[in-house]
């Protein structure tokens, strides 16, 4: 699954990111995952920024909510001037 996120079709990777939400439900371990799909929410893609920010949202627990509550106010608030 890492190997997907490679890629630099977008199809492909809104395909990746609707397939790890409907697996979320039956994984137990998503910590490379959720390292993947932080760095999509962080990058420079717009492109792929959305679709990690929901299936981002479908996969975390508790424990990791607030780290990526705070990336996530971050990749919002960094290119509007009123958030600062």
């Amino acid at each position: 699954m890492t190997k997907l996120f490679q890629s630099r079709d977008v199809i492909l990777r809104r395909m990746v990111y609707l397939g790890i939400k409907e697996l979320s439900g039956i994984a137990e371990d998503v910590i490379i995952v959720t390292s993947s799909l932080t760095k999509d929410m962080t990058g420079k893609e717009d492109l792929y920024r959305a679709a990690a920010i929901r299936a981002l949202c479908s996969i975390t627990d508790v424990s990791i909510r607030s780290c990526i509550c705070l990336k996530l106010l971050h990749v919002t608030c960094h290119k509007q001037v009123v958030c600062q």
